[in-house]
């Protein structure tokens, strides 16, 4: 999948592949898409070690958004773990 980054985007430095990815897509409808490999670790079961997923849950309760995934889950915003969206 190619990434096009615009202004507002945010991207991640991957220091094991040495290259940028994006983390952060803002769409026109108002959503926001993130890459799942920048959540890894909280995706994996440990949430309080993922700096991103930190930034991401952190974001999403300030703008009052939940977290879903491609297939319409619903991510807890404390453990990772998808559920019913």
């Amino acid at each position: 999948m190619v990434l096009k980054s615009q202004q507002g985007d945010a991207e991640y430095f991957d220091t094991e592949t040495g290259q940028w990815h994006g983390a952060l897509m803002w769409h026109k409808s108002g959503s926001v898409s993130f890459n799942s490999r920048a959540v890894e670790e909280a995706l994996n079961g440990e949430p309080d070690s993922d700096k991103f997923w930190q930034a991401v849950t952190k974001l999403a309760g300030i703008l009052g958004a939940s977290i879903l995934g491609e297939e319409g889950e619903l991510y807890d915003q404390v453990t990772a773990r998808p559920g019913q969206g």
